[in-house]
């Protein structure tokens, strides 16, 4: 548990950050403007990337059926991520970009799609207790990516041949680590079954769903700032909404180590255990969010003018405005867990689509009238929004269950 806890926490924190060291090398090596352009294909391919992880991990790891096995999900993976680089491929047709736009989104994407497959990997390794081999494994990715990303573009000032070191720095380790590892728990990959990978699609969807809005409510406000305002203002959107990163990366380091013990809680019907243990990880979160805004009030403009040589101090308040919304997103991201440990699915994607309806015509609004302020406000009240109907039907879901159990 301790072992898995600490490198889980190294590499999930490394590679969180990896897009925070990019954003940083392009600015200053390349410019606010190119570092704009790189900020957006970034977010598109985390929205595209849903498809990839599809159900996501915590469902593969957590899945009952025998008949369903780890051979299927990845199986169900590969194919995901294809389809992730065909739809990037009609995605930049249809907007129409320019060349170089156009290639950092498929670059990106296809880094993406990588990854994506490889997080089948990952959950046969969490559900052989051997998680630390995950943690090892993003430490590797994330500091070699970053390191060869921070020489190419030193050498030659082009943020294209840097994104493709870190599709090589993928390729390099599922080959000589990843692989390694579930060969050494002996695992065996069976033949396709066409059944097994409908299944997982049609079970999974609801999961889908609610994973694809979220990442739409995430990055809602960048699209507007794309069609109505400047490269240099996405690039500002961009750095001060990184610290949320932190937030919601604080919420995975919670939730990672507690998905085992939440679901033999469910197994054994305990719900009284299940339930504190869901309300300790979000006042968990809660607690170590506000210490985040207290340092974000107090730091971040001295740092982001040391790290990016950027006078931010005029968007001090935009900057308190995200980290409230990300503290939201993080308990949103601990209750959907839980959720999804007991398969309820249904609601949460009602929840994500009422919630995407209203930030869709809100977004534009709030950013044509007030620019950064209106993007940061938007996603504020997005998550507000989705935290209310989460805690809702959370409540309703536990009250329900602990009925049956009478």
């Amino acid at each position: 548990m301790k072992k898995d806890f600490i490198w889980n926490t190294i590499g999930t924190s490394l590679n969180a950050f990896t897009s925070l060291f990019y954003i940083i090398i392009v600015t200053r090596l390349n410019g606010v403007d190119t570092a704009g352009i790189f900020t957006f294909a970034f977010s598109i391919s985390i929205i595209i990337q849903v498809l990839g992880y599809y159900a996501g991990r915590v469902f593969q790891v957590t899945e009952n059926d025998k008949k369903i096995s780890d051979s299927d999900y990845l199986y169900q993976h590969i194919i995901t991520s294809i389809v992730m680089i065909i739809i990037a491929i009609l995605y930049c047709v249809f907007k129409g970009y320019d060349a170089f736009k156009n290639t950092a989104i498929i670059l990106l994407v296809l880094f993406r799609a990588i990854e994506s497959t490889v997080d089948s990997v990952y959950a046969i390794l969490q559900k052989n207790n051997i998680l630390y081999k995950v943690g090892i494994s993003y430490t590797l990715k994330a500091t070699l990516s970053v390191l060869l990303f921070l020489i190419v573009d030193i050498l030659f000032k082009n943020v294209l041949l840097s994104i493709s070191m870190i599709i090589f720095v993928q390729l390099i380790i599922l080959l000589f680590y990843d692989y390694t590892n579930i060969k050494m728990i002996k695992f065996r990959l069976n033949k396709f079954n066409k059944d097994n990978v409908l299944l997982i699609f049609k079970n999974g969807f609801m999961i889908f769903l609610v994973t694809l809005l979220i990442q739409y409510l995430n990055n809602a406000p960048k699209f507007p700032i794309d069609k109505m305002l400047s490269n240099s203002d996405q690039t500002i959107f961009g750095i001060i909404a990184m610290p949320a990163t932190l937030v919601t990366l604080m919420a995975q380091f919670i939730i990672h180590p507690v998905i085992n013990s939440l679901k033999n809680d469910f197994e054994k019907q305990d719900i009284k255990s299940f339930n504190k243990r869901v309300v300790i990880m979000l006042a968990s979160i809660i607690a170590l969010g506000l210490i985040v805004i207290i340092g974000g009030y107090l730091f971040a403009v001295p740092v982001f003018k040391f790290i990016y040589n950027l006078d931010l101090s005029s968007y001090i308040i935009d900057l308190i405005i995200i980290l409230v919304g990300a503290i939201m997103c993080a308990m949103i991201s601990i209750i959907s867990n839980a959720l999804i440990t007991i398969r309820k699915t249904k609601w949460q994607a009602y929840s994500y689509i009422i919630t995407s309806i209203i930030t869709a015509f809100m977004s534009y609004y709030f950013v044509s009238t007030y620019m950064i302020r209106g993007a940061c406000l938007t996603y504020l009240l997005s998550m507000s929004i989705l935290l209310c109907l989460y805690i809702t039907y959370y409540i309703i879901c536990i009250k329900s269950i602990s009925k049956k159990e009478r």
